[in-house]
């Protein structure tokens, strides 16, 4: 009976330790875990001495112990993974925010561009106006010039017959 009691102390002990999903599972792994370090030391001393509690025992608290310092270094692996994550997302935040500076800087730039060139446009097309007036007013000129120098013509013509 004695044996059986090592057997549960050692599943609560390794349940406690390490995450279970299945509890039955365990169980049969302790049992299975025990009679197979009872036929070990059946074995070693000969089959008629039956296997030590003490040595059993002190098998078992030195597979606790190394499950224990593996589930530390379990731990500390995930720590460190963690804070590599955290680093690295940290990281990726400030290339995101670099990226995004750079996308606003060139946005700004190509807006003070656009706006030259639309000044540059209104100041054409203020210009083009300006020529086309002048060229109105040159073409109006003209036209009246030679509508007088038609009446004037007209009327000498009219002198020259009628005087003439």
């Amino acid at each position: 009976m004695m044996a059986q009691e090592w057997v549960e102390d050692l599943e609560n002990d390794l349940a406690e330790a390490v995450e279970v999903k299945n509890r039955d599972s365990l169980h049969r792994y302790m049992s299975r875990l025990a009679e197979q370090f009872g036929k070990t030391g059946e074995a070693g001393r000969g089959q008629s001495e039956p296997a030590s509690g003490t040595q059993f025992g002190a098998e078992i608290s030195t597979l606790l112990i190394e499950i224990r310092a593996i589930n530390s270094r379990i731990e500390t692996m995930q720590n460190s993974m963690d804070k590599r994550f955290e680093e690295l997302t940290h990281n990726m935040d400030k290339r995101f925010e670099a990226v995004d500076k750079r996308f606003e800087d060139m946005q700004k730039s190509m807006d003070k561009r656009f706006e030259a060139v639309d000044k540059r446009f209104e100041d054409m097309t203020h210009s083009m106006d300006k020529r086309f007036e002048d060229m109105n007013k040159r073409f109006n000129g003209m036209q009246a010039l030679m509508a007088l120098g038609f009446t004037v013509l007209a009327t000498m013509m009219t002198v020259i017959r009628l005087f003439g």
